[in-house]
């Protein structure tokens, strides 16, 4: 198996319609890759959820790329997605989402289109969401206290997972 830059597969295959970044922090580097002059229509990348400033730096890069508008999406709700009918995309495809899929896209993807300020404004939300139940959030379900911590969580905790959508 051969590892190529991400560059080099654009040369190769051409700009996507559509490009779904989820490279486990590493999403950045695709980015980076990617032309102002020519990149693609849509695309989305795995939000940051620990650092506000790596997440400001994201919405920076994607604006440098030309990216107006932006969709943010509850990846633990895709399940719960269905392709609309008819289609904004190409064509209806009658489908179920499983956990852990990318889900719609798009103009299809779930939600309004939001300017910077707004999606910032929701991950403001979200990120107090991550500090209460993320992954060392003050009543996560992980680390030796956790059993301390679960009437806390029946109030409806969870963090969940956040895509950035952004469109031209």
């Amino acid at each position: 198996m051969t590892a190529l830059p991400f560059g080099d597969l654009l040369e190769r295959h051409g700009v996507p319609h559509y490009l779904k970044i989820d490279i486990e922090g590493a999403d950045l580097l695709c980015l980076e890759a990617l032309d102002p002059a020519e990149p693609p229509n849509y695309v989305s990348i795995e939000s940051e959820k620990r650092s506000w400033p790596a997440l400001v730096h994201e919405f920076d890069l994607l604006e440098r790329l030309g990216y107006r508008q932006f969709k943010v999406v509850g990846q633990h709700k895709v399940p719960r997605q269905k392709p609309p009918q008819p289609a904004r995309e190409g064509q209806h495809v009658p489908w179920n989402f499983r956990l852990g899929a990318s889900g719609l896209f798009g103009e299809e993807a779930p939600g309004r289109w939001l300017s910077r300020r707004e999606a910032l404004a929701k991950y403001r939300l979200i990120f107090a969401r991550y500090r209460l139940y993320g992954d060392a959030g003050l009543l996560s379900s992980r680390g030796p206290e956790a059993i301390l911590r679960a009437p806390f969580r029946l109030l409806g905790g969870s963090a969940g997972w956040f895509d950035t959508h952004a469109r031209r």
